[in-house]
C-alpha cells in the first residue's frame, strides 16, 4: 500500500470519528438515531476508499474468507471480551447506579 492511501486512510478516519463526534456533541440526537448516523458516516468510509482504489478490493474480500483458526480466535476473543465486560459489571456495580443508564440512553 502506498503512502497516499495510508495517507487517506488516516485522514479519512480522523475527518468522520471528528464528524461523528461533532454531531454527537452539538447535535445531540437521541440514542437510536446515532446508530445510523454512525453506520453511514463508517460505511462511506471504506466505499469512498475502494471507488478511488479498486485494485485493493481482493485483498479486502480476502478478509472475510471462511478459515477455521480465524474462526476459533475469534470465538475466544469474543468469550474473553465478554468476560471482561461481565467482570466489569459485577466489580463496578456497588459504585455506579446501572439503572440510571436506560434513561441517559434515551
Amino acid at each position: 500500500m502506498n503512502k497516499y492511501k495510508k495517507m487517506y486512510i488516516l485522514l479519512s478516519v480522523l475527518l468522520f470519528s471528528l464528524a461523528v463526534t461533532f454531531i454527537d456533541a452539538v447535535v445531540h440526537p437521541p440514542y437510536f438515531s446515532k446508530i445510523p448516523i454512525k453506520i453511514l458516516f463508517f460505511l462511506a468510509l471504506p466505499m469512498l476508499f475502494f471507488a478511488f482504489w479498486r485494485e485493493e478490493w481482493s485483498e479486502f474480500k480476502a478478509l472475510f474468507r471462511f478459515q477455521k483458526k480465524g474462526l476459533l480466535i475469534s470465538l475466544l476473543l469474543g468469550v474473553a471480551i465478554f468476560g471482561v465486560i461481565l467482570g466489569g459489571y459485577f466489580a463496578m456495580r456497588g459504585f455506579i447506579d446501572f439503572s440510571g443508564i436506560t434513561l441517559v440512553l434515551l
